[in-house]
């Protein structure tokens, strides 16, 4: 008896449904993702150049109209399950493509998106930011991408809650960034009222491939002792470049800490839990846009006496020690939290120099990161500006 051949759409249907599910193996996706492209290649799509007049072309099978304007519901109130979710758009050969994201039910405490265009081989390209959760009541925000490939995929990876997935698609307009677009780009809420007690992890794809921003982290309470947040700069080959570690205060609110210029292509951001709490927290990674970076400009501390001055009490960056009035004497520099810059600090020492009784006023550069805090002293008395970020 011969052998009954399944039928292309049936054998389409099943790929997205291994492609969609979270028990295939990772290793199978490139592979499923390279037949299924195959299958979707005997379709023929026919772009008409700008400026040329769109005409119906007529032929055996299916054809299509370009441009093509798609709408599709991807997911409707899906139940996030910590992994990765694939969902492939109808490709009628559009070039441009938007996301709609809402959470129409809890929202989840990590969550990002992205849009990846899949070549005929198999092999992707993720063409599109990383939307990281926006939180609000169900409103999470928008993506947008450019680009034709076989195969265009939503690639979510979330954890608790739900949510719906709706996409549109083009050949003939311009993306634009604005509105809830830009938002997407710039602001990465990484972690949506997460446990205090647990040490979780984020992923995300700096826009501007540099690691410049500012993280905000707001905890509903006190959470342990010893918690920090540390962001993890990742290069193009799967290195750690830079690791920037921010000890938290304890007492609760909102935190803000710079991350300075680093060049990255993917950033790693990891909340490191110090112990049991029952608070949680939100944390936000807000990206500093190109023009926007200023490596000198710093927020002043005046120092006249000898007490040890906590500059700033968490981790930051030392921009300079302006050198107004000198005295005889030495100014030394540490790498210490608030709760240590007390008395006349001996450990974490960062730099001390000799300061003549008959200096001219000047500038001394630093430009230096400092994990636990800044803290400065003057032997004698003198009067100093110092810069920090």
């Amino acid at each position: 008896m011969a052998k009954r051949k399944m039928k292309k759409a049936t054998q389409i249907k099943m790929i997205q449904g291994a492609l969609k599910s979270k028990k295939t193996p990772r290793q199978f996706i490139p592979s499923l993702r390279k037949r299924l492209a195959k299958l979707t290649a005997a379709v023929a799509i026919l772009f008409v150049m700008c400026g040329c007049s769109i005409t119906q072309i007529h032929a055996q099978g299916q054809v299509y109209t370009i441009p093509q304007t798609v709408q599709q519901t991807l997911a409707t109130n899906v139940a996030c399950n910590g992994g990765n979710q694939f969902y492939p758009v109808k490709n009628l050969g559009q070039t441009q493509h938007y996301l709609s994201i809402t959470a129409p039910g809890s929202v989840p405490t990590i969550f990002s998106a992205t849009i990846v265009g899949v070549n005929s081989d198999g092999s992707f390209t993720v063409i599109s930011d990383t939307m990281q959760l926006l939180t609000g009541t169900t409103s999470i925000g928008a993506l947008t991408a450019t680009g034709y490939f076989p195969i265009v995929e939503v690639e979510i990876n979330c954890t608790g809650g739900n949510y719906t997935l709706n996409y549109s698609g083009t050949s003939s307009t311009y993306n634009g960034t604005v509105g809830g677009y830009q938002n997407a780009q710039v602001q990465k809420i990484l972690f949506n009222a997460a446990s205090a007690a647990t040490t979780a992890s984020a992923f995300t794809q700096p826009p501007f491939s540099s690691a410049s921003g500012t993280l905000i982290f707001n905890d509903s309470g006190l959470i342990s002792a010893g918690s920090t947040v540390s962001v993890q700069c990742i290069d193009g080959k799967n290195v750690v470049r830079k690791v920037f570690t921010y000890p938290l205060a304890t007492a609760g609110g909102t935190q803000f800490f710079s991350v300075p210029p680093e060049s990255c292509t993917e950033i790693r951001t990891t909340y490191t839990s110090g112990g049991a709490s029952g608070a949680t927290f939100v944390l936000e990674y807000f990206f500093t846009e190109p023009g926007l970076v200023n490596s000198t400009l710093s927020t002043p501390v005046h120092i006249t006496g000898t007490t040890a001055t906590a500059v700033k009490a968490t981790s930051g960056t030392l921009i300079a020690i302006n050198l107004n009035t000198s005295a005889a004497g030495t100014v030394s520099v540490f790498d210490l939290a608030s709760a240590s810059c007390t008395g006349t600090p001996s450990t974490n020492i960062i730099a001390v120099m000799t300061i003549g009784a008959t200096e001219l006023a000047r500038a001394i550069p630093f430009n230096l990161n400092f994990v636990n805090g800044i803290c400065v002293q003057a032997s004698v008395a003198m009067d100093l500006t110092i810069g920090y970020q």
